[in-house]
């Protein structure tokens, strides 16, 4: 009984959690990432040594851990998938991943997916097969490599923010959505701009907002953008002062 629970077999009630499909060194970062973001995660791995040692390192308040075999899908159930925010798929072969895919969705439509790829090539087919977003590695690598050969500083900033705040001094990029209790709610951009900066030195750098079923990224908006309900204001905020907005806001970081 005791294996049993160890292994995962009694499953998790975990809810708007991130599902983790895959354990390697990527994964690990990317989990390293979302648990200094304050979100529970369930992963799922098909060697049975990595359970402990999952466990060892993370302890069991936000981490579930499930032993399986990684292409009988029908075993995810037990990390309650439905109820998460996001599933990450994270294997090293791309076919391999566009066909978990496939039978993944069949049965789990509701999270969106998030897979890391190889070929940047294959982002298309990934869309098309149901996945929300698609990250091409090597893509990112090498923008990150050409930005450090011809302005290394533009390039160090970028890689601190896109880490998790993890001290009070430490910055990171991070999205709330605006709901009906947002102070900024039906404001000005500028607005919301000015009173983030001079009142809680938080960067506003610009909005995310659904149009017509599509997603629409507004970097750094014009000035009388006005923010509306269900928007998500992006911006620069540092450890210390990120549960201040989150008080303010009457919200978490991340999407809802």
């Amino acid at each position: 009984m005791i294996e049993e629970k160890k292994l995962g077999f009694r499953g998790t009630n975990f809810v708007n959690h991130i599902v983790c499909i895959g354990w390697n060194d990527f994964s690990r970062m990317v989990v390293n990432e979302v648990l200094a973001a304050k979100k529970k995660v369930a992963i799922v791995t098909g060697n049975k040594d990595d359970v402990d040692l999952i466990y060892d390192q993370y302890g069991h308040t936000e981490v579930f851990v499930l032993f399986a075999d990684l292409h009988n899908i029908e075993s995810l159930s037990k990390t309650n998938p439905n109820e998460s925010s996001e599933v990450f798929l994270s294997f090293s072969d791309d076919t391999e991943s566009l066909i978990y895919v496939i039978h993944f969705k069949k049965l789990y439509p509701k999270p969106s997916v998030v897979v890391a790829i190889q070929n940047h090539k294959l982002r298309d087919t990934f869309m098309t097969a149901g996945v929300k977003y698609v990250v091409a590695r090597n893509e990112i690598s090498s923008k990150l490599v050409a930005s450090y050969v011809f302005e290394p500083d533009v390039a160090d900033l970028n890689i601190d923010l896109l880490s998790s705040a993890i001290t009070d001094d430490d910055f990171d990029n991070q999205q709330y959505i605006v709901n009906k209790d947002n102070p900024y709610l039906n404001k000005k951009y500028i607005e919301a701009f000015i009173d983030l900066k001079q009142n809680y030195n938080v960067v506003l750098l610009g909005m995310s907002r659904v149009i017509n079923k599509n997603k629409s990224l507004m970097v750094n908006p014009e000035s009388n953008t006005i923010i509306e309900l269900n928007d998500y204001l992006i911006m620069m905020v540092s450890g210390k002062t990120k549960g201040i907005i989150e008080k303010l806001f009457k919200v978490c970081e991340g999407k809802q």
